[in-house]
């Protein structure tokens, strides 16, 4: 697969902003009384979800590089076929939206839930920061959530799964050097219980993701503030 000259990081840029610009206009079809705002959001990640599934479908899931492969992927597609990419993303994105509406709830302001959320994040976060597979962990966890048709939110809603394991032992060991040794010897481990989490989540109908509403960032139409809010928080 050739790349566009030696520019290629300036044309990924440009590919993404032309994928992008498809998913917000497909979402003003798919989703009534959008807004801007909620356009923007939902597409952005979107794009990120979109990219994830052709790491699946192209087989380059977990390749050290599969964050250069898709962008070249894609690349290809827009200058050799870009009718087959739009086609292949209006098909994904109809599906998206159902997982969307299923998997996303919105919080006006905290509750335990989202709490329970934010303390493992806050947990784990010097754990997670110096995990040296974390990457290679995120990544197959997406391919098994991506395999059980969750494709919405999926860097997000993997990395809160092994988040979600490596808080138990932190609440089980009560030592962040004693959790993070023992991960790094035993990543399979960590691994086959995050995957066990997929399989429970995929049983589960219940959302996955929270997201805070701010009111700070309401889009004003004549119609009313109520009906147009932007996401910008999740635990």
């Amino acid at each position: 697969m050739l790349l566009r000259g030696g520019r290629d990081l300036l044309y990924f840029k440009y590919d993404d902003i032309v994928v992008g610009n498809w998913i917000s206009k497909l979402l003003s079809s798919l989703v009534s009384g959008i807004s801007k705002l909620e356009s923007k959001f939902m597409a952005s990640v979107a794009l990120r979800d979109f990219k994830n599934y052709l790491k699946v479908r192209e087989r380059v899931l977990g390749d050290p590089d599969s964050d250069y492969k898709v962008q070249v992927i894609m690349s290809s597609y827009l200058d050799e076929n870009p009718a087959a990419l739009r086609s292949l993303l209006e098909d994904w994105l109809d599906y998206w939206v159902v997982k969307w509406r299923q998997r996303v709830r919105l919080a006006w302001r905290d509750d335990e839930e989202l709490s329970r959320g934010q303390r493992a994040f806050v947990a784990t976060k010097g754990i997670w920061s110096r995990l040296s597979r974390r990457r290679e962990l995120k990544e197959l966890v997406i391919g098994s959530l991506v395999s059980h048709g969750e494709v919405c939110f999926t860097d997000l809603v993997s990395e809160s799964l092994i988040r979600g394991v490596l808080y138990r032992y932190v609440t089980s060991l009560r030592d962040d050097e004693r959790v993070l040794s023992f991960v790094e010897r035993s990543p399979v481990t960590l691994l086959n219980d995050a995957l066990a989490s997929v399989e429970r989540v995929v049983k589960s109908r219940k959302p996955l993701v929270i997201l805070r509403v701010n009111k700070q960032l309401f889009e004003l139409y004549e119609s009313g503030w109520e009906r147009y809010s932007t996401f910008t928080d999740w635990p």
